[in-house]
């Protein structure tokens, strides 16, 4: 029986190490998009790899070496399954083995648990926060009552606490003692085009950055819910007071977690340059490519792309910049996002004839002037496309 649950358990490792990479690979995206459900699927699976990787420190667990005495250590898990496929027998044996991911070097590894019980083992009831001994346990029994603990939802924040859990990590942001010194590695690692290169960190740096950035992240996306909630209660409520200190904890906590997620996604090594990563508000916009500026942060989706139809949906008032538009054109936007470029005089007509129908829901967004453009026939059929 012993050996079946432990197998059990060796998979679901396995499993949860596969499901932390793919996350971390998407968490900058799924920041940059808003989708804040999944950036705290992220958070969570970031924050169990880090609890686990302690406890498989704690029970005194180490890395399988490899044929050259190495610890088996891999970038990805098709790395890990060439490897078991070339050199099975390092990988089945008579012992209980477990994955995680090493937060001081970032890759994965395969931890040999020992046999032998530890005694006098303090555990907390994840429910009264009460603390029990146990005589004995086996280091397999100590991992997977952690690993359920691990697996509990947490429960939401309370609203009255907001404030408070915000008021710390907005301290903890500002970055002092081991993460502060372990922020100093990250950018004297980090050039002037904002390329990471992760050999230069300390491995004792990276693994705060990891536990630090996993948590903060957590907490400030927890905080961020209830933040929600108040300021529904508060507009249902009609209190505009409320509603006013609502939407600041929640650009708050918004802010908070963009800070955690790129910290995080960096030092994981998942931080891409990619059209929809945060830019400088002033870097150069790739032809086709739209640029929104949310929360003092800049982010750029091709025109008329699914990504930016998905983020103008969450974010309806959200308009492009003058400069995502070519010069002498004049974007129009209605409510179901970009519709069509026009000239000027072809947007004062379709701005005449949107005020005239009384629907007033095209925006319009003009880019730098140009050389006038010239007589086009086909002028108002384009505006009639736009009613």
């Amino acid at each position: 029986m012993r050996k079946h649950a432990d197998a059990r358990a060796q998979q679901a490792s396995i499993q949860n190490s596969v499901e932390h990479e793919k996350r971390m690979k998407e968490l900058d995206q799924h920041i940059a998009q808003g989708d804040w459900e999944q950036a705290q699927r992220d958070a969570t699976s970031a924050n169990q790899q880090v609890k686990f990787f302690n406890d498989l420190n704690d029970v005194g667990a180490k890395p399988l070496p490899g044929p050259d005495g190495e610890p088996l250590q891999f970038s990805t898990h098709e790395e890990a399954e060439k490897a078991a496929h070339d050199n099975a027998k390092f990988f089945i044996g008579e012992f209980k083995t477990r994955t995680a991911f090493d937060p001081t070097t970032g890759k994965y590894s395969v931890y040999k648990v020992p046999d032998t019980d530890i005694k006098n083992v303090q555990l907390k009831d994840p429910t009264t926060g009460k603390m029990h001994t146990i005589p004995r346990m086996s280091p397999s029994e100590y991992l997977d009552y952690q690993t359920r603990v691990q697996g509990l939802k947490k429960g939401a924040l309370e609203i009255t606490k907001i404030g408070a859990e915000i008021t710390r990590l907005q301290t903890d942001v500002k970055a002092s003692g081991l993460y502060g010194a372990a922020l100093k590695d990250l950018t004297a690692a980090t050039d002037k085009d904002g390329n990471v290169d992760l050999s230069k960190i300390p491995g004792g740096s990276r693994a705060v950055l990891v536990e630090h950035a996993s948590k903060g992240l957590e907490d400030a996306l927890r905080a961020r819910s209830a933040a929600i909630e108040k300021h529904t209660k508060a507009v249902d409520a009609g209190d505009k007071d409320a509603i006013d200190e609502a939407k600041q904890n929640i650009e708050d906590a918004t802010q908070i977690s963009r800070h955690y997620g790129g910290v995080l996604s960096t030092i994981t090594g998942n931080k891409k340059a990619s059209s929809t990563a945060y830019k400088p508000a002033d870097a150069p916009l790739a032809q086709g490519s739209a640029r929104y500026t949310m929360d003092g942060h800049s982010i750029d989706f091709p025109i008329g792309s699914d990504a930016e139809k998905k983020m103008l949906q969450k974010f309806p008032n959200l308009k492009p910049s003058a400069g995502s538009v070519p010069p002498g054109k004049v974007a129009v936007y209605g409510p179901d996002g970009f519709r069509t470029y026009l000239s000027k005089d072809e947007a004062e007509k379709a701005k005449a004839l949107n005020a005239q129908t009384g629907r007033n829901d095209l925006t319009f967004i003009p880019g730098p002037d140009a050389p006038a453009p010239q007589p086009n026939n086909s002028s108002s059929a384009s505006t009639a496309s736009l009613q």
